[in-house]
This record gives structure tokens, C-alpha cells and sequence, in this order.
């Protein structure tokens, strides 16, 4: 998520910048839904879900050493994408699209205290244990299921609430 401002007590907003958005993304998770014409359509009848958002960027630690750190955020609703693009005589850029993103905490995901957790920061070893971690997410055999990975990253097996 790109310009995070926090507000309120349990809520993030931000955004979720890029050059395409995948039809899957707009069916699953934006309110689309397909037409039965020849070719299909989108329309704004479908049902926004909920997701999992993360990313991983290369942060400077407290000794001057570069070292990856993943976010993720456990219960993300998106919003009504904007673009906006430029064009001259000469060029036009790419347009760029923003999905506004808020973040709250999800009932399912639990810390020790059985807490809802909102986003998960884990700053990965000189060693890269949190990256193979996440590499295991797509591998091509056996790849790690996504709660796997996040209940590690809370140090927890899996907690369904009221169980």
C-alpha cells in the first residue's frame, strides 16, 4: 500500500497503485461481475471480498544493513479504482491506476491474546528465513498455504475463534 495514514483507532487507509488490474482482482474483490454477452462485460452488481495485501521492500536496520521486510495486511476492501494518465503531442505515459484500499482487523486472525490482527511487519533475517518462507507460497510443488505463512509469522498455530 502506497500513502498509509492511519485513522481512527482500527483502521488504515491507503492505496494500491499499478498499471493494470487483473479481471479476476475486479470479479473477486471490486464489485464486477460478468455479462452473459458475446464478448462479456463487466458490470458494478458483483459482491466486493475482502483480501490478504502484502509486499516486501528492502529497509536500512538500526546498523546500516539492508534487510527485507514484509508487509501484510489480513483484511483489506478495496475501493472504486481512479486513473488518471497524461498525453503531449509527442508521448502519452501510461495510466496509472489507484485502488483505494482500507484496512481493518481481521476476526479470523488472531494474535496470542486473541486479538484480531490488521497487519502483520516481519523483518527478515541476514540469513533470508522469512524470504524462503515466502517463496514457499509459490512453489511449484507444495507450495505453503497463505495461513500457514501468516501464523508463523505470528509465532502461533492456526486459532479459530471460539475454538
Amino acid at each position: 500500500m502506497e500513502h498509509v495514514r492511519l485513522q481512527g483507532k482500527k483502521s488504515t487507509e491507503g492505496s494500491i497503485t499499478t498499471y493494470q488490474i487483473p479481471k479476476q482482482f475486479m470479479i473477486d474483490h471490486l464489485g464486477k461481475k460478468l455479462t452473459t454477452s458475446t464478448p462479456p462485460a463487466l458490470i458494478d452488481t458483483g459482491v466486493n471480498a475482502n483480501f490478504i495485501w502484502g509486499y516486501a521492500e528492502t529497509v536500512t536496520d538500526e546498523f546500516g544493513s539492508e534487510v527485507e521486510e514484509f508487509h501484510i495486511w489480513t483484511n483489506v476492501k478495496a475501493s472504486a479504482p481512479k486513473g488518471s494518465t497524461t498525453t503531449d503531442e509527442s508521448s502519452a505515459t501510461p495510466k496509472e491506476i489507484e485502488i483505494p484500499c482500507t484496512a481493518s482487523p481481521n476476526n479470523f486472525i488472531l494474535d496470542s491474546d486473541k486479538k484480531p490482527v490488521s497487519e502483520i511487519v516481519w523483518r527478515d533475517t541476514d540469513k533470508g528465513v522469512v524470504r524462503a518462507k515466502f517463496d514457499k507460497l509459490f512453489a511449484s510443488s507444495t507450495p505453503m498455504k497463505l495461513i500457514d505463512f501468516i501464523n508463523e509469522a505470528l509465532g502461533t498455530t492456526a486459532i479459530v475463534p471460539g475454538g
